[in-house]
């Protein structure tokens, strides 16, 4: 088992609107299918059929929420998002952040929700506005995979959960 996974993590713009789609994709997308079914089976007859209108209430609804998540992403593509260095422990995640005095403590409650796909694990962090950590699997070890997946489960934050 390792010690600690330490990694740098330089959030761009650019990677959050790519954490924010992955997560309107895992969560919001299955929101917008059962709110718009419910909402045909209310007005079935809105476009003229169930179907038609169980179908224009979900692409409606996804599209608004794309264009906010992409609007939203275009507004703040000059700020900078999050820049540190962060070191996974089996008690601890240390934070350095770049430019800081020096290296912050938080304790696993720090990461909100963990979501794991093939290639990438995606932690939602405890700050305002919300900040998903993008890590690659490929930059990770076998053994530090095994010890991550190891720690999330102790914490009930097992991925894809």
């Amino acid at each position: 088992m390792v010690a600690s996974i330490r990694r740098s993590f330089r959030i761009s713009p650019r990677s959050q609107l790519r954490a924010k789609l992955h997560r309107f994709r895992r969560r919001s997308g299955w929101a917008y299918l059962v709110g718009s079914l419910l909402l045909s089976a209310v007005y079935p007859d809105l476009a003229g059929h169930f179907l038609l209108t169980w179908g224009g209430l979900f692409l409606g609804f996804c599209a608004l929420a794309l264009a906010v998540i992409f609007a939203s992403s275009y507004w703040r593509r000059d700020q900078p998002v999050f820049a540190a260095d962060v070191a996974f422990e089996e008690a601890h995640i240390q934070v350095w952040p770049v430019g800081g005095s020096g290296p912050e403590t938080k304790d696993w409650a720090w990461l909100l929700t963990t979501d794991e796909s093939r290639t990438h694990f995606y932690f939602l962090i405890r700050r305002f506005p919300r900040l998903s950590l993008v890590l690659a699997k490929s930059t990770l070890t076998p053994e530090e995979l095994a010890t991550l997946h190891t720690w999330l489960a102790r914490r009930g934050q097992k991925p894809g959960a």
